[in-house]
């Protein structure tokens, strides 16, 4: 059915709890961070605590990623498993309560942004 997120709700917190055991690969990381990426970008016209929530997780992913960098394997902190926690339970009820036009929009502005990062990294 369109519109229908449950299917890409479970492919996400499958990917989210690969992460958080250690079995979790690059494509699961990437799953992940684009839900919290989509998820802020959406949370910026709804509230600002939900912002907030949301770059905490940022913050836990990038400390996930250096966990990754640094010994091989995905894992969170304590405090960052709390952060994605609540982040994949606002990130599943920000895309059901979104039209399929603004999560297009927010996929825009996310890939708007990751190029802009790129840019200002190789300058």
């Amino acid at each position: 059915e369109p519109g229908d997120t449950t299917t890409e709700h479970i492919k996400t917190r499958e990917a989210f709890d690969r992460l958080k055991t250690g079995r979790g690969d690059e494509g699961d990381f990437d799953r992940v961070g684009m839900a919290v990426n989509l998820a802020l970008v959406r949370a910026e016209s709804i509230d600002d605590l939900l912002v907030c929530t949301m770059e905490l997780a940022q913050d836990a992913m990038h400390t996930c990623k250096a966990r990754y960098l640094q010994c091989g394997r995905f894992g969170f902190t304590g405090l960052g498993l709390q952060a994605m926690t609540e982040a994949m339970d606002a990130h599943e009820a920000i895309t059901d309560a979104s039209s399929p036009q603004q999560m297009a929009d927010a996929l825009r502005e996310v890939g708007r942004r990751i190029l802009s990062k790129q840019a200002e990294a190789e300058a």
